[in-house]
């Protein structure tokens, strides 16, 4: 299994996107910290996991889908 912990701050999604096309496998597991939510909507990943605060994430997010 391969985790990936996307963290909040600057993001290029185009390295994010290959990066995560070269090295992904079957079994992988998204975890998105804070403001790495929408990291993760910017590169068009669903995160299985979501932690944090949600402190720094903007109200414009589509937060439809996580379970608090």
């Amino acid at each position: 299994m391969i985790v990936f912990i996307i963290a909040g701050g600057d993001i290029n999604p185009e390295f994010a996107k290959g990066f995560i096309a070269d090295h992904s496998i079957d079994k992988t597991l998204f975890i998105a910290c804070d403001s790495g939510f929408e990291s993760c909507q910017l590169i068009g990943v669903s995160p299985d996991i979501v932690v944090g605060d949600f402190d720094s994430v903007s109200d414009k997010s589509d937060r439809s889908h996580v379970v608090l």
